[in-house]
């Protein structure tokens, strides 16, 4: 049984096109500039931050709209 579930999840992960961005991560590789940008930008951390913010505010509108449904 989880033979067959494995297989169907394979075949639906193979019908997704691959990463549109693995050009670009491609064309970064021979950039040795971004190493240098990322010492004066701290880009991990700003993703880091950009997502714990996202994280919250899903959570944060989670919480206003359980609480509204259940005054109705």
């Amino acid at each position: 049984m989880l033979d067959v579930v494995f297989n169907i999840l394979t075949a639906l992960i193979n019908i997704l096109p691959a990463s549109p961005f693995l050009a670009y991560a491609k064309f970064a590789e021979g950039i040795d500039l971004l190493g240098y940008l990322n010492w004066f930008v701290p880009f991990d951390i700003f993703a880091l931050m950009l997502e714990s913010w996202i994280v919250c505010m899903g959570l944060y509108y989670s919480y206003r709209i359980s609480k509204s449904s259940m005054k109705h």
